[in-house]
């Protein structure tokens, strides 16, 4: 019982520790402007980015013709992908997407990112997107 109550006493008393699930604690995903672009006569038209100890919370912009999707933490482990529905909604550069996936209810600890990819039609063209961060966003 004293164990719990102090448990509780320091929960109540340390407001600024970031505790998982904590839905104020958010990052946006921000891609390097520098972001090597597919040879001429390609463009970006999927999108894949999988993260550790958070979930996808917001995506805040779509681009024409894309379509999203996220999928759950599964073994702490959450995933994004985006493809455009036909060649003509293909982009050239990522700065669609930058800042607008929002990533939270997380482990601030171990929060990171595992894998984000870049690839064109039919898998002619992949890139890892090198430089991808997770900036922390102020509270709401």
């Amino acid at each position: 019982m004293r164990v719990a109550l102090a448990l509780a006493f320091w929960l109540v008393a340390s407001p600024g520790v970031a505790m998982a699930g904590d839905p104020t604690h958010r990052h946006e995903i921000r891609f390097p402007p520098q972001f090597v672009k597919p040879p001429a006569g390609l463009a970006i038209d999927h999108v894949r980015i999988v993260i550790a100890c958070g979930e996808f919370v917001a995506i805040e912009r779509i681009p024409a013709d894309w379509n999203v999707g996220v999928s759950r933490p599964i073994s702490g482990r959450a995933g994004f992908d985006a493809s455009a529905g036909h060649g003509a909604g293909a982009l050239d550069d990522l700065s669609a997407f930058d800042g607008a996936i929002v990533v939270g209810r997380g482990d601030a600890g171990c929060l990171r990112i595992e894998k984000a990819t870049a690839s064109s039609m039919q898998g002619e063209w992949e890139r890892e997107i090198v430089g991808v961060r997770l900036v922390e966003r102020a509270s709401p």
